[in-house]
């Protein structure tokens, strides 16, 4: 059995949505840690504002970029480019929508088998799509500091498949780039 980045997430990830309530405030916001410990430390020390700055920078990108088209996540969006975060409506429909586009990769996952590269390929953009869903999820978050450090993270899983599904010729650490962009944006 070959352990893969995805697959390890996935166990992560089922047991965090189907305990979201109590897994939200302790082990899912110190995950960044795994992928980037600066840009965890960044955030980490980062003003409110800021950290804020990054959950709705990263979700806007990521969105798009994966190709996710989905109207609960752009109202999501528009909610968080207005500055409604927390327990509200959408928010509550985009989780519903996230357990959805994960049951989707989940499905094609049980479906790939070795000789099914096509089957592989629609299972990866799935779990972009899902990852880049719950980026916006995370993004709106009342907490600041929890939204940006997690909507990176899932940002970066969601890109980072994207690319290895599309075999684009784009910058793996891109989301990195959105962060520090961020970053120097406020120190001018």
């Amino acid at each position: 059995m070959d352990i893969t980045v995805e697959g390890v997430w996935e166990v992560v990830h089922r047991l965090r949505w189907h305990n979201r309530n109590a897994s939200e405030r302790g082990f899912v916001v110190h995950r960044l840690n795994q992928h980037s410990s600066v840009l965890a430390a960044l955030i980490e020390s980062a003003q409110p504002e800021t950290q804020r700055m990054v959950a709705v920078s990263v979700s806007q990108f990521i969105v798009p970029r994966v190709g996710l088209v989905n109207q609960i996540v752009n109202n999501a969006l528009v909610e968080l480019l207005a500055g409604v975060v927390g327990d509200t409506p959408i928010r509550k429909q985009l989780g519903c929508e996230v357990d959805v586009l994960d049951e989707i990769y989940w499905n094609l996952r049980d479906e790939t088998t070795s000789s099914a590269q096509s089957h592989s390929v629609k299972y990866t953009l799935a779990f972009a799509h899902a990852r880049a869903a719950a980026s916006v999820w995370f993004a709106t978050s009342e907490d600041p500091r929890e939204a940006a450090m997690d909507a990176t993270y899932e940002a970066a899983h969601a890109f980072r498949s994207w690319c290895g599904a599309t075999n684009a010729e784009s910058d793996p650490q891109e989301v990195d780039s959105i962060v520090y962009k961020v970053f120097s944006r406020e120190q001018e």
